[in-house]
């Protein structure tokens, strides 16, 4: 098979909407990069300029793995060498926003898989191909609840905790491998749809509801395109032209 020119290849989780949308818009046309975007619907219904997507609704199981297996087939099968891959672990759900004891278990069990468990297989995965790469770069998009207990948001704080952990892991198992870097990134509070759900709620199911609508009526939300801008370039994979 005939290889053709070094490039990098960027792999982001939730890539549709949010952040992880804004990542991709700066990514997508992006010289030299290859992009992988994995979420449980496709941006373009055909092939579009060096992105790839990759449909799993990551709460189940079998989907989660089966996209595992695409995106390591991908590398296998590229006549594309790649030096460097990026894998952005940003897709996530805030549901269900309620307090322990009231919360409808199946989507709790949705919440874990999708906020914690994903991160678990796909970095599993890609460790087993490591050798492919020049450099790895594991990013996880961490949030303040990886740190703190919010009211009725247990789910989502106790999966936030564990993936925060998990890199941990990542980085103390690879201390002695100088090609893979772990970087966390808290991106702040952001206009997404996450936080249109979150101002949805009453105060019976979230008490702290009134903050985060403050947030919105005052403009303190950060723009998605803003925060990727600064990931992206602090990570040198744009230019800070763009």
């Amino acid at each position: 098979m005939k290889v053709t020119k070094s490039e990098s290849l960027v792999v982001i989780t939730g890539h549709t909407s949010g952040l992880g949308k804004a990542l991709l818009d700066l990514v997508h046309s992006e010289k030299d990069l290859s992009c992988i975007g994995i979420s449980r619907r496709k941006i373009f219904s055909h092939p579009s300029g060096n992105l790839t997507e990759i449909v799993a609704n990551f709460s189940i199981p079998k989907e989660m793995l089966d996209a595992c297996k695409k995106l390591v087939s991908y590398v296998h099968k590229s006549k594309i060498k790649f030096d460097n891959l990026y894998f952005f672990n940003n897709a996530a759900s805030i549901e269900p926003i309620n307090s322990i004891g009231t919360q409808n278990s199946e989507t709790l069990i949705q919440s874990i898989n999708t906020n914690f468990v994903t991160a678990s297989v796909f970095i599993n995965e890609i460790m087993k191909i490591e050798g492919h790469f020049k450099k790895l770069y594991f990013i996880d998009i961490s949030s303040g609840a990886a740190v703190r207990t919010i009211h009725s948001w247990s789910a989502y704080c106790s999966a936030k905790a564990a993936t925060k952990m998990l890199f941990k892991c990542l980085e103390s198992e690879s201390s002695r491998k100088s090609h893979v870097k772990i970087i966390s990134i808290d991106p702040g509070v952001m206009d997404t749809n996450m936080q249109a759900i979150i101002r949805d709620k009453s105060q019976d199911e979230f008490p702290e509801v009134n903050a985060f609508i403050d947030f919105k009526t005052n403009s303190k939300l950060k723009k998605p395109q803003d925060v990727a801008a600064e990931i992206l370039n602090n990570l040198n994979i744009v230019s800070s032209s763009r």
